[in-house]
């Protein structure tokens, strides 16, 4: 008697739990075209929900990875890139500067360059929310 009423206690907790995630959370789609003199790193579109960072293997002599951070801030959403490499316990990390814009879609970019020598980095940014 006592199993089947935990068996629903547990089914509709595990509902109650889906809905809260699925009311709170929204997505992005982050489309995102990033290039290191003049040779395109890491993918072009990426979904993000608030809050969410996505790591991405390149191909450069610099950096071998590339982080995408997304939040939200009010009305707006901060997007963030680091340039990473990692050789054994060997780590650097490049922080580009950021993004704020409006999830409407619009894009917004800039190029960018950390020090002399370093590469001529170009990035254009767009967000919207997923539907």
């Amino acid at each position: 008697m006592l199993k089947p009423a935990l068996i629903i206690l547990s089914l509709l907790s595990l509902l109650f739990i889906f809905m809260l995630t699925g009311f709170t959370s929204k997505g992005y789609i982050l489309k995102t075209q990033l290039t290191l003199n003049d040779v395109s790193a890491g993918p072009s579109e990426i979904f993000l929900g608030n809050g969410e960072t996505s790591e991405f293997p390149v191909t450069s002599q610099e950096f071998n990875y590339i982080r995408y951070t997304l939040s939200e801030n009010q009305q707006q959403v901060d997007v963030t890139a680091q340039l990473i490499f990692r050789q054994g316990d060997f780590r650097n990390t490049s922080t580009l500067p950021s993004f704020s814009v409006l999830p409407d879609g619009q894009e917004a970019s800039m190029e960018y360059r950390a020090e002399e020598n370093g590469p001529n980095i170009h990035w254009t940014v767009s967000v919207a929310p997923s539907e």
